[in-house]
């Protein structure tokens, strides 16, 4: 492929998205921080493009202004219209820069993952005049083709006895030889004209068939919203706040995007809601359903999917029984299954709702997690209150606990006493677990005989080596014999320290915060017996959330005392802190192993994120003892090497 010119349609009035496009022009409309242009010009320049052309007409100043203090002010040239000339008069418009060479264009309110060099490719290997990225989209279909690909006609199907013609759609995106410019006059007109023009002059007009990836039209609210919403979803999150945005006491449900410069002065409740540039509330808010800007408020019907599921869900006793004396219309949403394969639906009538869980005929899990929920909350854990239960489907209804998570607690800037008062409040959980509930162990044999021991120690340090470092990585270690060795080492030392009632999971998704700042543990259906270390260093060491050296330190004295004031014998701090270094490395271990199998295995990305902060941990902590494990620094080592490269 050689180099070419592309062009992006950027100059509509964004009529259907009035009035949001009379404050933002739609090109510049946000998802998660990128204007919808910036996304666009990101993936066109991964193309050998020379120069790119964007037509300017609706809040053209707006639009200039952002091109012009952005990355790609070198290569951009705007072509402003002083009146619209439509999608073929703005390319004609255009033809000394188009005419150079071949060329792509791409309508600036669609946001895709379109594979732009095999278009091109495509295009110049069929010698088209035209060709057109179509896909199967109902709502549009506007565009018949033959078998070969080749387009039959646009609008209107051709006259003929062709029974095997195709209706397709076209998204938005084409790529032209620049000798289709010469069919085009001066002139304000629609491009689609002159595709059926070029095929009545036997041009070629081809195709390619992009059914099945990612496309979205912005071009409404509920289509904008419906695209930063899965673009939160695609993130594995459901929350995103803009650095400079100022809502600290801020919880949400569902999606919730807040965009530069918002100032949120009360507490506020966010539910399927995208705050703008310049939205302000000075007092306590909920919002809900909208789309909000500096000066209006554009309410939106939340995409829900129908779930296949959805009577079959409200049938279910439990449920049924929840929502019988309730006069408000049920409403069922899947809200997801994290890192593992349970399923969650949020059943909302009226102001209240619950969760419904719901596990595999195989999951072990299911009924520790209700007997574990009884026992917890006897001792005042703060774990979501169980409403109803049915074991022989495996299905359970808890508590609303909503979807504030500590992680995304955190996105919202908070003053620093804030976030070490929260954290203080989330120790004494952890104390009451290490203490008290370690000391009524016994009452829960289940819980009791569950040792976190040797041979899981050893368990997470393979899976750490064959998920990280042999799938992620593609290393092999240099000596598996001394490896395994080293290995052993770790574990048996880690095994040998004593035991209290272990979370094992204790990181910032797996603690919320309510609307009423209290906290609820989530995912304690994995506790065990084991070294409370290990639940230390899952919630200081997190690479979900990296506190500074400060404050970790503050809240290792926190704990260290409230330990040794919770216990009736007294806390062997020395042997507590022998042990953190330990369960460091054993830890940092495991979840690099964890988002290496969520990653390549379940196919959840977004967990890779979080692999550089591990690995920088595991990194500082095998450099403090490389000469007690050297092959396992090694491996570290040339871990955080291939991450580099």
């Amino acid at each position: 492929m050689g180099k070419i010119h592309a062009f992006i349609l950027a100059a509509g009035l964004g009529e259907r998205v009035r009035p949001i496009s009379d404050h933002i022009p739609k090109p510049l409309l946000p998802i998660l921080g990128k204007p919808a242009l910036e996304r666009i010009l990101d993936r066109i320049s991964t193309l050998p493009v020379q120069r790119i052309g964007i037509n300017l007409h609706h809040n053209r100043s707006a639009v200039q202004t952002w091109i012009n203090g952005s990355c790609y002010a070198e290569k951009v040239l705007c072509f402003p219209e002083k009146t619209l000339l439509g999608t073929g008069g703005a390319l004609k418009n255009a033809a000394s820069l188009l005419g150079q060479s071949v060329f792509l264009v791409h309508n600036a309110d669609i946001i895709t993952d379109i594979p732009l060099d095999l278009l091109v490719e495509k295009h110049l290997s069929e010698g088209n005049v035209v060709t057109l990225a179509i896909h199967e989209y109902p709502k549009y279909k506007s565009v018949w083709i033959h078998k070969d690909g080749s387009v039959n006609s646009i609008g209107k199907r051709s006259s003929g006895p062709d029974h095997t013609l195709r209706h397709v759609s076209f998204t938005g995106i084409a790529v032209y030889s620049p000798l289709f410019l010469d069919l085009l006059p001066v002139g304000t007109y629609s491009i689609i004209e002159y595709w059926n023009k070029a095929i009545e002059l036997h041009h070629k007009v081809g195709t390619m068939d992009c059914t099945g990836g990612e496309w979205r039209d912005i071009g409404t609210p509920e289509s904008y919203a419906a695209t930063v919403f899965q673009y939160l979803q695609k993130s594995g999150s459901a929350l995103y706040v803009h650095p400079s945005a100022k809502c600290s006491a801020v919880t949400y449900e569902g999606y919730a995007a807040i965009e530069e410069g918002v100032h949120l002065a009360g507490r506020t409740m966010i539910r399927d809601s995208i705050l703008l540039p310049g939205f302000t509330t000075k007092t306590d808010a909920s919002l809900e359903n909208i789309i909000a800007g500096p000066t209006f408020r554009v309410d939106i019907k939340m995409p829900y999917i129908m779930l296949n599921n959805y009577h079959d869900i409200l049938s279910i006793p439990m449920v049924r029984n929840f929502i019988k004396t309730r006069p408000h219309e049920p409403v069922v949403r899947f809200i997801g299954s994290g890192g593992s394969d349970r399923i969650y639906y949020r059943i909302r009538v009226g102001d209240r709702s619950a969760v419904l869980m719901k596990c595999s005929d195989a999951d072990p899990d299911y009924q520790r997690h209700l007997l574990f929920t009884s026992f917890f909350r006897k001792y005042d854990v703060p774990v979501p209150a169980l409403i109803a239960s049915d074991p022989g489907n495996q299905l359970a209804l808890f508590e609303d606990v909503g979807d504030t998570t500590l992680f995304a607690w955190l996105q919202c800037k908070k003053d620093p006493d804030i976030v070490e008062q929260t954290y203080k409040t989330i120790l004494d959980v952890l104390v009451v677990i290490h203490t008290t509930v370690t000391a009524k162990s016994r009452e829960c044999p289940e819980l009791h005989t569950r040792l976190f021991d040797r041979e899981h120690f050893r368990w997470e340090t393979a899976y750490f080596i064959e998920q990280f470092v042999r799938g992620v990585k593609g290393l092999t270690p240099r000596n598996e014999s001394r490896l395994d060795d080293e290995c052993n080492h770790l574990a048996q030392t880690v095994d040998a320290f004593a035991k209290s009632v272990l979370h094992r999971d204790f990181q910032s998704q797996n603690i919320m915060i309510t609307s009423k700042d209290d906290i609820r543990i989530l995912d304690y259906q994995g506790a065990r017996m084991g070294p409370p270390a290990y639940d230390i260093v899952s919630l200081l060491w997190d690479p979900y959330y990296c506190l500074n050296d400060d404050m970790r330190m503050c809240l290792m004295d926190y704990y260290l005392k409230e330990m040794d004031n919770a216990r009736d014998d007294r806390f062997d701090e020395y042997m507590f802190t022998q042990s953190l270094l330990p369960c460091r490395l054993q830890r940092h271990m495991q979840a690099l192993g964890a988002y290496a199998f969520l990653s390549r295995i379940k196919g959840k990305n977004y967990f890779m994120n979080y692999v550089p902060r591990a690995l920088v941990y595991l990194l500082d902590e095998i450099t403090s003892v490389k000469k007690i494990y050297p092959e396992l620094y090694e491996l570290v080592i040339n871990c955080n090497e291939e991450t580099r490269n």
